[in-house]
């Protein structure tokens, strides 16, 4: 994709998004997404920070087609990102579960939960 517009589409499109959608994440108008896909609005560098902070797009890559589309989060951002996802989700029994872990303070018991994930990740 040589074109930041087509890049743009690219992304929303790979998050299966309607225009309105991907504007209402962002603060944009339909309207505005529709701009700047079809090259008639010039993209601002605010949109172009939403979108990479919304779907964790590499810039370099949204502005230049350089690089990998995904950014590359520290282990830290990682974590934020899967909690923030996890407690938009809204699932009640989750969230007691992973509360409830959090309160443990014995290491036996987190050896214990460590190799019970492992066992159900194979």
């Amino acid at each position: 994709m040589k074109e930041l517009k087509d890049r743009i589409k690219f992304v929303r499109t790979s998050k299966n998004l309607s225009q309105d959608e991907f504007g209402r994440i962002i603060n944009l108008s339909r309207s505005q997404i529709a701009g700047y896909e079809t090259g008639a609005k010039n993209v601002t560098d605010r949109a172009i920070n939403d979108i990479c902070r919304e779907f964790k797009i590499n810039e370099e890559w949204l502005r230049n087609g350089e690089g990998e589309m995904e950014a590359k989060m520290t282990s830290d951002e990682e974590f934020a990102f899967l909690v923030g996802a996890f407690a938009a989700e809204g699932n009640d029994f989750k969230k007691r579960i992973i509360k409830a872990m959090l309160e443990i303070e014995n290491k036996d018991d987190w050896e214990l939960i460590a190799s019970v994930v492992e066992r159900l990740a194979k």
